[in-house]
This record gives C-alpha cells, sequence and structure tokens, in this order.
C-alpha cells in the first residue's frame, strides 16, 4: 500500500517571499557598508599584498636584462600572469603618482 504524498503546508507557502527577500537585504547591507568605507577612505579589506613593489621592480629588470619571465615568476613565487599584472598596476600607481599636481 502506498501513502499518498502530502499537501503543502501553509506556513510553507508563505515562508517563500521571506527567504527570497534575504539576499536582498545582505546585498543592500553589504552595498551600504562598502559604500561607507570608501567614503571614509578606509581599507575595503581582501588579501594582504604578498610581494612589495621593490620585488616586482626588481623582476622588472630582470626581465629587461634578458631573463625569462616564467623563470623570474617562479623564483618569486608567483605565476607569470600575476608577475606581468602586478607590474601593470604599479606602472598605473606610478602615472597616477607623477600626474598629480
Amino acid at each position: 500500500m502506498r501513502a499518498l504524498p502530502k499537501p503543502p503546508n501553509e506556513s510553507a507557502l508563505n515562508a517563500s517571499p521571506q527567504i527570497v527577500s534575504k539576499p536582498k537585504i545582505k546585498r543592500e547591507r553589504i552595498t551600504d557598508s562598502v559604500a561607507k568605507r570608501r567614503a571614509a577612505g578606509s581599507d575595503l579589506g581582501g588579501r594582504r599584498e604578498r610581494f612589495t613593489d621593490s620585488q616586482v621592480e626588481n623582476a622588472r629588470r630582470l626581465i629587461d636584462a634578458g631573463q625569462p619571465a616564467t623563470h623570474v615568476a617562479r623564483d618569486l613565487g608567483m605565476s607569470r600572469a600575476t608577475l606581468y599584472r602586478r607590474m601593470g598596476e604599479l606602472d598605473a600607481r606610478q602615472w597616477i603618482t607623477s600626474q598629480a599636481p
């Protein structure tokens, strides 16, 4: 003998709008928090940079001297793509500071 499935509970049906709105509320809270931190000039968090600007500059000198970028990156313990990205970020920061009056 097979049991018939139970009809849905009315309280479960009424609870679903609350479940849908929780991610929206969380997103609003995060957006507000980030906006406040940016306005205050605070750090937004994230992963700490493991390599200093001087290490990236030294890596650039080695690459300019003829060392393969892959070898230089591996010696530093990062991928070649990360090395190129960090060199680009460093260039951008130096350009911005040189343009400031």
